[in-house]
């Protein structure tokens, strides 16, 4: 963030600033452009129902470092929360490393302790998928490991669901349902762009 010019008064004294970044940086919104170039969504057409939705967090926090989430580990988490993902409806993955952002210093996230967070596997991705949810959050880089990317490939570029990552504070909620809201500005073409994600707890 930089100023760009300021204007002086008699009575006050005001700053216009500018600001350059990164769209797939901090907690942000993938739109499907950003798996799907040519024809994807981008974030200005998102579909809003997306981005303003009930979601359901499951507590993953137990799983190990770089270990696969699977269709069991979601089932599991599914009924301690005592909860039910419906159509629509949003899934929040808490793998607990939002604390650890500050770890990923250089281009080499994976070898931070934030980017070494358990991960969805292709048959996770499709159980998600069966549920019809609307969006998939993470308080972690991504919801993939480097590679295959199942997530971003089967849910991101193929259904047109969005993600959110690098979500932080989910151990603050206090119930498993929330509302979630995660608007971006509506930046016409953008493949990706930062998000204030707020949980309501209602």
């Amino acid at each position: 963030v930089f100023d760009s010019s300021t204007r002086s008064t008699s009575g006050y004294q005001a700053v216009d600033d500018c600001c350059i970044l990164q769209n797939h940086l901090g907690t942000h919104v993938d739109a499907p452009r950003h798996y799907n170039p040519e024809t994807g969504l981008a974030i200005h057409q998102i579909p809003l129902e997306h981005l303003v939705t009930h979601a359901v967090v499951l507590d993953l926090r137990h799983k190990s470092a770089r270990s696969e989430i699977t269709v069991t580990d979601l089932e599991q988490a599914m009924t301690s929360a005592n909860e039910n993902v419906g159509p629509t409806e949003g899934v929040l993955l808490h793998v607990g490393v939002g604390k650890k952002y500050r770890t990923w210093t250089n281009e080499q996230w994976w070898e931070s302790e934030y980017g070494q967070a358990p991960y969805l596997g292709a048959e996770g991705v499709q159980w998600l998928l069966g549920k019809q949810i609307s969006i998939l959050g993470i308080d972690a880089i991504a919801p993939d490991a480097p590679g295959d990317r199942p997530a971003h490939r089967i849910l991101l570029r193929d259904h047109n669901i969005p993600i959110i990552e690098n979500l932080c504070n989910l151990e603050k909620l206090s119930r498993p349902r929330v509302l979630l809201v995660a608007l971006p500005p509506k930046v016409v073409g953008a493949s990706g762009f930062p998000v204030r994600a707020v949980a309501i707890e209602e």
